[in-house]
């Protein structure tokens, strides 16, 4: 990648400005990839029924259910969907997940410092 940026028969200092270009450019990548790899986790992915899932559940219970309690119990189940499950050490898990994304968030923003003055550097020499 640093030739590529430096270019054919670029100088040493050339080349290594390019490849400290190339190298905050990889750990821009890493860290995304890491990012996106943990939005993808499964504890993080669970489809919760939305508003109009439920809005639809309800028309389709009113139309098809006679008895207006089992059409409440119907509804009232679908309903629990929207809410995450509480589970015990919830409110620690979510603060570890806030955590590890801040900490990501930072080494994003020194990453494309080191690559924002790199590249000044590179064309200014």
């Amino acid at each position: 990648m640093a030739q590529l940026i430096a270019g054919a028969g670029a100088t040493e200092v050339r080349v290594h400005e390019a490849r400290v270009i190339a190298e905050a450019q990889m750990e821009l990548q890493r860290v995304r990839r890491l990012r996106l790899e943990r939005l993808a986790h499964p504890s993080l992915v669970k489809k919760a029924m939305t508003l109009k899932d439920l809005r639809d559940l309800i028309k389709f219970v009113e139309a098809n259910v006679a008895d207006e309690w089992e059409q409440m119990a119907i509804v009232q189940r679908a309903d629990e969907d929207l809410l995450p499950d509480a589970e015990p050490g919830l409110e620690y898990k979510i603060e570890a997940i806030i955590r590890s994304f801040q900490s990501l968030d930072r080494y994003e923003r020194r990453a494309l410092s080191k690559r924002k003055f790199a590249i000044r550097r590179f064309k200014a020499g």
